[in-house]
């Protein structure tokens, strides 16, 4: 028989089958897309650009969009520590909604980049790679959110904070582009 490859994405069985069970759980997953190995987070947070993008293609306003963003930021809190006693691990892999918040935060800056020759798209990706890498590194302020409170503030608040630094970073990248 051969040998299945590690590396390859592949579905976590028992967290999806534990999210399948309990909406809320699933919603804390990313709707299934923390359950997705290797690289749970960048999965998860590519499920938050999907979600990202539906609502920019079917022409959801800022405002509203950054109402539902803070809203899931604050909602995001009990959620993800009712998934962590549901999935009895102390900040499991496969909850994402933190993620998704955070990638949320980190494009809130999109709409509202300077001119430069660089199109949104690019600036989607370099968020993605920004945040990805302060959420992966937790460098300074990440590292002690994450440090220093527990359960679901602890799942949210580096991430929360990782998504600021990264709307903050790509706006100035922005700047700095245009001025160029």
């Amino acid at each position: 028989m051969k040998k299945i490859n590690s590396k390859f994405p592949r579905l976590i069985k028992e967290d999806f089958q534990a999210g399948i069970k309990d909406p809320l759980v699933l919603l804390a997953q990313g709707l299934g897309s923390g359950c997705i190995t290797p690289m749970q987070g960048t999965w998860g947070t590519l499920g938050g650009v999907l979600v990202y993008l539906l609502a920019l293609t079917y022409g959801v306003d800022y405002f509203n969009w950054m109402t539902f963003v803070i809203f899931a930021c604050l909602a995001g809190i009990p959620l993800c520590s009712y998934a962590e006693g549901k999935l009895k691990s102390k900040d499991p892999h496969s909850v994402v909604w933190d993620e998704w918040c955070g990638i949320w935060l980190a494009y809130a800056v999109l709409p509202f980049m300077p001119a430069s020759s660089m199109p949104v798209d690019l600036w989607l990706i370099i968020a993605f790679v920004l945040f990805r890498w302060l959420d992966i590194t937790k460098p300074w302020l990440i590292g002690l959110m994450e440090r220093k409170f527990s359960k679901g503030a602890g799942i949210m608040l580096d991430d929360i904070v990782a998504g600021i630094a990264t709307a903050a970073i790509v706006y100035l990248l922005g700047l700095l582009a245009a001025a160029i």
